[in-house]
């Protein structure tokens, strides 16, 4: 059960009402590590399957601009008549990856609290915004502390693990 202002706990679960007004205001309940998980799962997934093929893309296209800057008279037009190519062929190139985070962050977030949208979240709170009365908060809270601890432990164990690997070969 949840607990009321004076720390003692609810007789009764919140009602309809309040679980619709909360919804509606966008309060909600969804994991962040979900979401991560499912992106990084994702992202895998594309690299994967299109990883090869990108990473010959690119050494193709990185050997013929060495290759062109031989013979290239290298000016500030002429950089800009080789970036704007080079733009367009890495967003063709990384579009697949880009597309499956913004699916696989959407779909997840979906999955977890259904299709509702809310321009509630989106709105500044300008009593939030000043930094004297809210550091201890934000800074020094128990949250901040407990995500900090938990990244940590995720790349300490993600580099632990790839020193074990990197010591093997």
């Amino acid at each position: 059960m949840a607990e009321n202002a004076e720390g003692q706990e609810k007789s009764e679960d919140a009602s309809g009402k309040k679980l619709s007004d909360a919804r509606d205001q966008g309060s909600v309940i969804k994991s962040a590590e979900l979401n991560a998980t499912a992106i990084l799962l994702g992202t895998i997934f594309v690299l994967l399957a299109y990883g090869s093929f990108m990473s010959e893309q690119m050494g193709q296209a990185s050997k013929e601009t060495m290759r062109d800057l031989d013979h290239a008279n290298v000016t500030l037009a002429w950089v800009h008549s080789q970036l704007l190519p080079a733009f367009f062929f890495l967003s063709i190139l990384l579009a697949p990856i880009l597309i499956v985070i913004l699916f696989a962050g959407v779909m997840t977030s979906i999955m977890q609290v259904g299709w509702k949208i809310s321009t509630k979240p989106l709105m500044p709170k300008w009593d939030k915004l000043n930094p004297v009365t809210n550091f201890s908060k934000v800074i020094i809270s128990k949250k901040s502390l407990v995500e900090l601890i938990k990244n940590i432990l995720k790349i300490t164990g993600l580099t632990l693990r790839d020193l074990d690997k990197t010591s093997t070969l």
